[in-house]
């Protein structure tokens, strides 16, 4: 059986609330098209509230986001045939006033839309957990700042799991907020509770109105305290106490648009905001400053997915927080069956040739593995010295995740290999070819002038399919 690895796919997301779209960056009713767990969608104002529904007609499969609104009907471009907020097709104009609609002409939408701080929200199935509640957003002691939707690559576990993580701030925040005097990490406090959980922790970093006006090296640094409210799947809600410089409340709600993919709207509640001593074009900024450097790290990871194995990931005191995450990831996991869970998971290879390469198949007609960045770690660990050997243990991570997909040398389709100028590939392709047993597979060779390691001499991805 395959290892618990937690994508943007997992079959059990369909059970929970997502933002998908911010009112205000709908230019008009649409159709918009908007992507889910891997589907598409199209998101449409009918009758005055907003609609989801899928995103091609049932007649000639033509992308209902290229119709128009008539009425209080979503009308397709191709035929013109229409569709209700329910989905429900009322109108075949080919067919005439009062002709009978087959009943495949409906279409089946998401089984709640809602707008909510601005945001659209869509759960696919009945949700087991509601939409996050925001107390303070009504107060008149915050002002607000909503963030432009960003989309990283990385999933929306993967984010959470880093803006719930305190150990990397005085790393990967110099340049803002982090304080590097203050590396140990001291209790955190985690409490849960149903389908979320709380953290609250204490420490000291640097001030974020200083540090906007003239940079972090001259801010003054801050004692303040972070309450860290997660709810499942991956909703973040983080209240920080800088005491007499005022309370910041950031909401992180994600998108998990595809695999590779997450949209991430955030919203900042700010007493500085509503008091006027930032402006809400401040915060933003400051705030995108912050978030930049957390994308950085996090688009750099290879494997779009986080493992909800012990085994696959050493975790210390530290992580208390990103811990608690992986336990409420679990409780989602479960939600799934089997059946459901198969065909999303990347490979499960064993460490460390699991924290280098990206491999997942899907269901249906074909099933396809796509493996990325694979790099010559040997089981032990270690970079084997020239270039045959590093080759061999590339293709043998390969001939891992094949076996792990049920597939073989034979499915493979398509073979990129990346290398630094001015190697023999002679001995590269002879590894290669010897590996796939004969079998031709379109190669394509792109010479770059480094890798992500300077001792790893060339990265091979595949896609296969059967």
């Amino acid at each position: 059986m395959s290892a618990r690895w937690f994508t943007n796919t997992n079959p059990a997301l369909r059970r929970f609330w997502h933002p998908v779209a911010a009112v205000v960056e709908l230019d008009g009713p649409g159709p918009h098209p908007v992507r889910l767990l891997g589907d598409d969608w199209v998101l449409a104002e009918l009758g005055g509230e907003w609609s989801v529904l899928p995103a091609t007609c049932p007649h000639r499969m033509a992308p209902l986001s290229a119709g128009q609104i008539v009425g209080d009907r979503l009308q397709c471009g191709y035929h013109g045939w229409c569709f209700d907020a329910e989905g429900s097709c009322v109108e075949i104009p080919a067919l005439g006033v009062g002709a009978k609609v087959p009943p495949t002409a409906h279409l089946a939408v998401p089984f709640g839309v809602e707008e909510r701080y601005g945001l659209i929200w869509v759960a696919v199935e009945e949700p087991v957990a509601p939409i996050p509640s925001v107390a303070e957003w009504d107060s008149p002691r915050f002002g607000h700042a909503p963030m432009p939707r960003q989309v990283w690559r990385a999933t929306a576990a993967q984010m959470t799991d880093n803006f719930l993580d305190v150990a990397h701030f005085p790393f990967t925040h110099l340049d803002t907020i982090g304080n590097p005097d203050e590396i140990e990490v001291g209790n955190i406090e985690v409490s849960r509770d149903g389908w979320h959980f709380q953290a609250v922790y204490g420490h000291t970093a640097r001030s974020i109105e200083q540090s906007a006006a003239a940079g972090a090296a001259d801010a003054d640094v801050v004692e303040r305290v972070m309450t860290f409210t997660c709810w499942a799947p991956h909703h973040l809600r983080l209240f920080i106490d800088y005491g007499p410089d005022g309370d910041l409340l950031l909401l992180f709600f994600h998108q998990p648009i595809d695999d590779d993919n997450t949209g991430l709207f955030v919203l900042i509640l700010a007493e500085n905001i509503a008091d006027g001593r930032m402006t809400a074009e401040d915060q933003i900024a400051f705030q995108v400053a912050v978030g930049s450097e957390d994308r950085a790290m996090l688009e750099r990871l290879r494997v779009k997915a986080i493992p909800l194995d012990p085994g696959f990931e050493t975790h210390t005191r530290a992580d208390r927080t990103t811990v608690e995450l992986r336990r409420l990831l679990s409780d989602v996991w479960a939600l799934a069956t089997d059946d459901e869970r198969e065909g999303v998971m990347p490979a499960s290879i064993a460490p460390p040739a699991a924290n280098y390469a990206h491999a997942r198949s899907t269901t249906g007609a074909a099933v396809w593995l796509h493996t990325s960045g694979v790099v010559p770690i040997a089981p032990d660990g270690t970079v084997p010295d020239g270039l045959i050997a590093q080759a061999e243990v590339i293709w043998a991570n390969i001939a891992a995740m094949l076996e792990d997909a049920e597939m073989s040398g034979a499915d493979v389709v398509s073979v990129t290999t990346y290398v630094t100028p001015g190697l023999d590939l002679a001995p590269v392709m002879a590894v290669r070819d010897q590996a796939l047993g004969g079998a031709l597979a379109a190669s394509t060779l792109v010479v770059v002038q480094e890798l992500a390691q300077p001792e790893w001499l060339m990265e091979i991805a595949i896609v296969a399919a059967r």
